[in-house]
């Protein structure tokens, strides 16, 4: 690893230090290679806090995750943490901050590594070939490119990225990449602001045009990565003061709610006994995604080897029929029936901070 990436891997730990950002060991297990299931430690920059798996370190992801919380801070410093009661504001805000983590650490950091980018596949030594294939594309540390990679992730706007000549699959790759990874996140965060509103789940996406807020996603990069020492430090002071707010989504309706129906794509499930996980498993009439979510983190909190063999296909089967149209019934039984047996985690209840999390893969 370069010292230049060492180097940026250590200011985002500092900035964590200071700010107090709260590293959380879950106790839970990866099974996402071994059993197809996605990672279970769930996803909670609202609340200032990054979640750790079973004897997981502070590995890239868990500094994409801090560089979300970064933006978070930067974000309602200038915005005000009102802006997050806003659609368009939490729309905004928060795929803003997947590309500044993007952009920062893939982009201006990863990509100059031999092992390449983490969330997208971007490599420095290929960028120049791409752009003879597409001779508009900016380069990629260009405020530019960042103001197009945020029309990506905002409306789905690819028009200056798009390939103009010849064919290159290895910009057909990274580009078809961002493209799914942009849809995705544009599903995902509606999805998460419909639970925190009480709302049904969406059947489409959010779309976002000319949005300015790329202005601030370059504003921030620039600081963090190429301003003299001294400005950082005086945003520093200015974040350590402001980052005191343990909750930037308090104000929506979900922390305000006593509905005891949890939907455990978006809820931890230590935030309810373990007779209401055996309740809500056994009340299941069928499958449903939410249920699928509860279970999901249920096996996470087994080690893989105490799995039993003959159940681990099941599992296997389950998570992948779970990514088709119709979930099978036969897997989905045999795991539903292990949950049931399953004894309640010794891990405290985390209350009303159960709420918001976010597991969706």
């Amino acid at each position: 690893m370069r010292k230049a990436t060492q180097a940026f891997i250590a200011k985002v730990l500092d900035y964590a230090q200071v700010t107090g950002i709260e590293f959380n060991q879950t106790g839970r297990h990866d099974h996402s290679k071994s059993l197809g299931i996605p990672n279970m430690r769930g996803f909670s920059p609202h609340l200032r806090k990054v979640n750790l798996g079973f004897k997981q370190k502070q590995d890239l992801w868990v500094i994409h995750d801090l560089l979300h919380i970064l933006f978070y801070d930067f974000v309602s410093f200038h915005r005000g943490k009102y802006s997050w009661k806003d659609e368009v504001y939490f729309f905004e805000n928060h795929l803003a901050s997947e590309a500044f983590a993007v952009l920062a650490l893939d982009y201006h950091v990863l990509s100059f590594e031999k092992s390449g980018g983490l969330a997208v596949e971007v490599s420095s030594k290929k960028w120049k070939s791409f752009q003879k294939f597409n001779p508009q594309l900016p380069d990629f540390l260009s405020e530019e490119f960042c103001a197009s990679l945020l029309d990506l992730y905002l409306c789905g706007e690819t028009e200056i990225l798009e390939i103009k000549k010849g064919k290159s699959i290895a910009y057909g790759n990274w580009l078809g990449h961002e493209v799914r990874y942009s849809e995705k996140q544009r599903f995902y965060v509606k999805a998460w602001w419909n639970n925190l509103n009480l709302l049904s789940h969406p059947k489409e996406s959010f779309l976002l045009e000319q949005s300015p807020i790329s202005d601030g996603v370059w504003e921030l990069l620039d600081l963090l990565l190429y301003q003299p020492g001294e400005r950082w430090q005086a945003w520093l002071s200015q974040a350590r003061e402001f980052s005191r707010e343990r909750n930037y989504f308090s104000e929506l309706p979900l922390f305000h709610s006593t509905a005891s129906s949890l939907d455990f794509r978006f809820s931890h499930s230590h935030g309810i006994s373990g007779e209401e996980r055996f309740e809500i498993l056994d009340s299941a009439s069928g499958p449903s995604a939410e249920v699928l979510f509860l279970m999901w983190q249920m096996i996470s909190e087994i080690p893989f080897k105490k799995i039993p063999p003959g159940l681990r296909m099941k599992i296997k089967k389950l998570a992948k029929s779970s990514q088709s149209k119709k979930i099978d019934l036969q897997p989905w039984n045999a795991v539903r029936k292990y949950c049931l047996e399953l004894k309640s985690p010794k891990n405290k209840s985390i209350g009303n901070q159960s709420k918001g999390y976010f597991f969706l893969p």
